[in-house]
């Protein structure tokens, strides 16, 4: 929680971190933004996922995500063979792109390596880019005109609630196919990141 009591900006790295932003609107002291994507060439084939329907997409994801717990469960092992862990090629990602996937926190006796799947997502990447290109702009000009106000209500937000339901029902598809995968289990982080936005989840929504 002390990560998110004083003034900065957040990568939006995560569909709990996007809940956030929606819920503050950058109105107080986090300011969110969007990563930019790598081209889908530059990325291994095992990171590309195609955008298409609902379950297309949480197949994909389930086994890319599968795949990246079996890397996460068995750096338990590989990570002290490294004298400078190499994320990237461990990963096999492209080095710019690895810097905002990975984050690698090393402590005195524990290392913790976190690897946003989210940013991954077709749906995701659709609905960050909706909230920073559409959404947000709209919402912090509707008080313009009167017609910029029924821009932002009548058009802009039904856009992001879609973008926001196709995140939700594709993350609950590619959970549901993980239920039975130990890896996932042993690796997952998803309540971490839940914690650490849920502070800004119960304010007050902005008006």
């Amino acid at each position: 929680m002390t990560q998110l009591a004083s003034a900065g900006s957040a990568p939006l790295r995560s569909a709990p971190a996007l809940a956030a932003a929606l819920r503050q609107m950058n109105s107080g002291t986090i300011r969110f933004g969007s990563l930019a994507q790598p081209a889908a060439q530059a990325l291994p084939p095992m990171y590309r996922l195609r955008s298409g329907e609902q379950q297309e997409e949480s197949d994909a994801a389930a086994r890319l995500i599968g795949e990246v717990a079996e890397r996460m469960r068995r750096l338990t092992a590989a990570y002290g063979e490294w004298r400078d862990f190499d994320a990237p090629a461990y990963f096999d990602l492209p080095t710019t792109f690895t810097k905002q996937i990975v984050r690698v926190v090393e402590r005195v006796s524990t290392v913790h390596v976190i690897f946003f799947a989210d940013l991954l997502l077709p749906s995701f990447q659709q609905a960050t880019d909706v909230w920073e290109r559409q959404f947000l702009p709209a919402y912090q000009a509707r008080h313009v005109t009167p017609d910029a106000y029924r821009h932002f209500f009548e058009e802009e937000q039904p856009v992001m609630q879609r973008a926001w339901e196709a995140l939700v029902n594709t993350l609950t598809l590619t959970r549901t196919q993980l239920m039975e995968d130990i890896g996932f289990f042993t690796t997952n982080g998803a309540d971490d990141e839940r914690m650490r936005w849920q502070a800004i989840w119960q304010q007050p929504p902005v008006a």
